[in-house]
C-alpha cells in the first residue's frame, strides 16, 4: 500500500507523467535504449538525446535501464539502480 506521503510526492497521472521531472544528463549517449523499452512509445531520440510525449506511465523503465546512468528523477535521493539478474536488457528489448 502507498502511504499518502509517497502518493502526494510519486504518483503521476498518464500523461506527462514522471517526464517533467526528468532531468537528462551529459552523460547520455543518444544510445536510444530508454526509447527501445519505453512500454507507450513515449520516448523518441533527437539530435542525440530523449523527448518525452504525452503517453508517460511513469514506469520508470527509461531511468531504470538507461546504460549510462544518465536519466534522473529530481526527486530521487540516490543515483543507485535496480536491475533484475534474472531479466537481461536483450530479454526486455525482445519484449
Amino acid at each position: 500500500m502507498m502511504t499518502s506521503n509517497h502518493k502526494k510526492n510519486f504518483e503521476y497521472p498518464i500523461g506527462t507523467g514522471i517526464t517533467k521531472d526528468l532531468t537528462v544528463n551529459d552523460a547520455c549517449v543518444g544510445c536510444g535504449m530508454c526509447a527501445r523499452l519505453c512500454p507507450t512509445a513515449n520516448i523518441k531520440i533527437e539530435n542525440g538525446r530523449p523527448v518525452f510525449g504525452n503517453k508517460c506511465l511513469s514506469c520508470g523503465a527509461c531511468i531504470q535501464n538507461c546504460p549510462q546512468n544518465a536519466l534522473h528523477h529530481n526527486k530521487e535521493k540516490s543515483g543507485a539502480r535496480y536491475r533484475n539478474p534474472n531479466v537481461s536488457v536483450e530479454e526486455l528489448m525482445q519484449i
